[in-house]
């Protein structure tokens, strides 16, 4: 028969190769995540139904592990999230978890475009 990802863990840690891994649906491979976590990388998951944002996301997140030499001073924008259309008076908010495998300095850019006064919290 085939390998499976669990029968390779070992060998890919042993490597000392860092991955990151993708899991597209509820179908997907549950040994990605373990994969990913043993190898000290990172694990996303996207949603069937969730639309293009997500994956966007996970692709950009992936570009965080990449050594420092190749990315220099670039941006990389890990999550991006729009919100429209909204209303006068509607609340928006978001929840984002920044952790320690970003790695590097941290930016949070709140971008808005409002015709009226608008009040923001972080």
């Amino acid at each position: 028969g085939c390998l499976s990802i669990g029968d390779m863990i070992d060998e890919v840690v042993d490597r000392q190769v860092k991955v990151v891994t993708i899991a597209l649906g509820l179908d997907a491979d549950p040994e990605l995540e373990q994969l990913a976590i043993r190898t000290g990388g990172k694990s996303y998951f996207i949603d069937d139904s969730s639309g293009p944002g997500n994956i966007n996301d996970a692709f950009s997140g992936s570009q965080t592990y990449q050594p420092g030499d190749v990315l220099g001073n670039t941006n990389t924008v890990v999550h991006q999230k729009d919100f429209t259309p909204v209303t006068a008076g509607d609340a928006v908010s978001g929840f984002y978890d920044i952790d320690a495998s970003i790695g590097r300095d941290v930016t949070v850019q709140v971008e808005v475009k409002a015709k009226n006064t608008t009040v923001l919290n972080l």
